[in-house]
């Protein structure tokens, strides 16, 4: 009786996991398109489906939004501007971590151009003082050196004194702002401030 029933057991598993295999083949275009509806359903009944298409270290843009650009580093958080131009470190609204319509690799000319954009948005203009990403402090020197490590394919952002304005786990290195006395603000800015 305990044989029957373990064999019983053990033939519907192998059934289901081969129905499970058909439904993730099929959530995953191998068996033609799929709605997005049915997806969604799809992934609320087997989220082990949910695995990110995207590859560490690498940048995503999508042709359809100008503005958005991602990248994902090794412990598979993402990084990124989203569709609004702001910076986000963890999820970025409007896209999940699986490829949409649109996506593809960026060209290196396309993220050092984000990467800068962002920079100057951050107050890194010549003469800034700046934290780096490893702690160090320095002025900002105006230019900016970007390369991409084709073995890991890790891009990185920093000045000719090499101070790293941004490194592969998408952290920025942060203007030291100074305050100004009310008597420098007047000065500054030619008016009385009362």
């Amino acid at each position: 009786m305990i044989q029957t029933i373990f064999y019983h057991n053990l033939k519907t598993n192998k059934d289901m996991n081969k129905h499970k295999q058909f439904i993730k083949e099929c959530y995953e275009g191998k068996h033609g398109t799929m709605c997005n509806d049915w997806k969604k359903i799809i992934l609320d009944n087997y989220p082990e489906f949910k695995k990110s298409k995207y590859k560490p270290n690498h940048w995503y843009v999508n042709d359809s939004d100008e503005k958005w650009i991602m990248s994902v580093n090794e412990k598979g958080d993402s990084y990124g501007l989203d569709s609004s131009g702001i910076w986000h470190n963890g999820h970025i609204e409007g896209h999940s971590l699986f490829l949409d319509d649109g996506d593809r690799l960026a060209t290196e000319e396309e993220v050092k151009e984000a990467l800068i954009k962002e920079a100057k948005k951050r107050g890194f203009k010549e003469g800034t003082e700046i934290i780096d990403c490893d702690g160090d402090i320095g002025f900002f020197t105006g230019s900016f050196n970007y390369e991409r490590d084709v073995h890991s394919s890790i891009y990185g952002l920093w000045m000719d004194n090499e101070l790293h304005l941004f490194n592969k786990e998408g952290k920025w290195a942060e203007a030291i702002i100074p305050t100004l006395t009310k008597e420098e603000a007047e000065k500054k800015l030619n008016v009385k401030i009362i």
